[in-house]
């Protein structure tokens, strides 16, 4: 039985009945809304292709028994989808193909942050915070910024639904550990094999998220390690499998993009605007074996496709493609690592699309946005140097404060570790290709903003806890202990 503070106990039933009902219908007209706006907004451009859709519907014709679908061209999470769909190489250009990807690309988005924004609610207890929270998840799912890869066939709507149903399902193990405890080891297996599903999808969406894999094992690791946790016998065991189980994925994964070959033509493309457009880079490169002399000033003249091209198809060059095959990746990776400044310097020059990614261009000249979209999308999803220093100063000095008041909760670790795993995110993207970093380096920034939401909330949260204490302690009558101001 709850026991409640004796000031407002007698008229408690009245509002109790007022406030559930006030949120209940929150709750349905908000999902009602967003479920009507995100099909209003699919329908504001017409569903786009790319030179990427190729490839992927390419991998989706292969069978599901062999190589060339789990570790071929393209990461197997896409191609999976599509072959669900009855996606090939020879109806993928069909419009009738892509309207159907394109909705079973929303239909996802809508069950991710319905999701998200319920699992949020499990670590608020301000009942009004609960659905101002759920609303606020669902207007960031809902901005143009995130709804506009549902239309293109292409990795970045899947990967960011599933990146939001990873998240939502690490706060819901958090908050049902009591029912976690209690359950059988059929049933936790059942769960935390759910989960680690979920992130190796994610993961294998696009070859960048394995870095996140790599992070989340880690941190899984030393969560493990600490005795700190009531029934912490099997929550560390199950959480130091969980951690095992994701390692070993995401080294299978690092090697499916070896086996896939995954890495050439970005490294190609990076090779061709950073390292052969640099003197000192090219000293370096051509210090280690990098063929030089004529053939290398005719690569240099060509424009960055010629490039990848000859390299590619041209005998005359395959010397160069072997070499870039077998050392160059490592001769680059010594060059940063001599050249630490090149690491950090150059992409903080080009943050701009690495924080505050644009990619609307990608909508085509079909798509006609209102003005009052744009505008409310950038609310959500802001894109002011300034902004977003100040919630990341505001929420690490609010973190500090209640932590120190024994505030903090576990869920701020998962906030806190999308926040800090996006520079890194952002490095390793500009590193790893020189072309459509917007595009790239869009779940990085996306998971920064995601982080700061999150966090935000649970940090007012917190201190209305706090505040509701403090005036909980003022009324008590002095001398009485809270056992006896019932």
């Amino acid at each position: 039985m709850i026991r409640l503070p004796a000031p407002i106990s007698d008229q408690f039933p009245a509002r109790l009945r007022s406030l559930i009902s006030w949120i209940s219908g929150g709750y349905l007209l908000g999902s009602a809304a967003f479920i009507y706006l995100k099909l209003w907004v699919l329908q504001l451009g017409v569903g786009r292709i790319f030179p990427d859709s190729h490839s992927y519907a390419e991998v989706a014709t292969h069978g599901l028994g062999g190589l060339a679908f789990w570790a071929g061209a393209r990461p197997f999470t896409l191609p999976l989808l599509l072959k669900f769909l009855g996606v090939t190489t020879a109806n993928y250009t069909s419009q009738a193909v892509v309207v159907r990807a394109g909705l079973s690309f929303v239909v996802l988005s809508m069950i991710a942050w319905l999701t998200i924004g319920l699992a949020v609610g499990l670590h608020i207890r301000t009942p009004a915070l609960r659905l101002a929270g759920f609303l606020l998840n669902l207007a960031y799912g809902l901005g143009i910024h995130v709804s506009l890869w549902d239309r293109l066939m292409l990795s970045e709507s899947v990967a960011i639904s599933l990146f939001v149903l990873t998240i939502a399902g690490g706060l819901v193990t958090i908050a049902a550990q009591q029912w976690l405890a209690t359950t059988s080891s059929v049933g936790r297996l059942a769960w935390f094999g759910s989960l680690w599903a979920l992130g190796v999808l994610f993961s294998f969406a696009r070859d960048s998220n394995v870095f996140i894999l790599l992070s989340v094992g880690v941190i899984l690791l030393v969560v493990a390690s600490w005795d700190w946790r009531e029934h912490s016998g099997w929550w560390r065991g199950w959480i130091g499998g969980l951690a095992i189980a994701v390692l070993a994925a995401a080294l299978v994964q690092v090697w499916t993009i070896s086996y896939g070959v995954r890495w050439k033509v970005p490294f190609h493309h990076v090779v061709f605007d950073r390292v052969l457009t640099s003197q000192q880079a090219t000293t370096h490169f051509a210090a280690y074996g990098m063929p030089t002399g004529e053939r290398l000033e005719v690569l240099k003249s060509l424009n960055r496709n010629g490039f990848v091209d000859s390299l590619l198809n041209n005998s005359r060059f395959r010397g160069f493609d072997t070499w870039f095959s077998h050392e160059g990746r490592k001769v680059y990776l010594v060059y940063l690592l001599a050249n630490p400044a090149e690491i950090v310097f150059p992409p903080a020059r080009d943050y701009r699309r690495l924080v505050h990614p644009l990619s609307i261009e990608f909508l085509g000249d079909e798509a006609v946005i209102p003005t009052w979209y744009l505008r409310a999308s950038d609310l959500a999803f802001p894109r002011s140097n300034v902004v977003v220093a100040l919630v990341l100063v505001a929420g690490l000095l609010a973190s500090v404060y209640l932590w120190r008041a024994r505030q903090a909760k576990p869920c701020w670790l998962v906030a806190g570790l999308m926040i800090a795993s996006a520079p890194m995110l952002m490095l390793i993207v500009w590193h790893g290709d020189s072309v459509e970093i917007e595009r790239h380096a869009f779940q990085a920034a996306f998971q920064l903003r995601l982080g700061f939401i999150l966090l935000a909330i649970w940090i007012i949260d917190a201190a209305l806890q706090v505040r509701q204490s403090r005036i909980h302690r003022a009324d008590r009558p002095h001398g009485i202990r809270p056992s006896m101001a019932t």
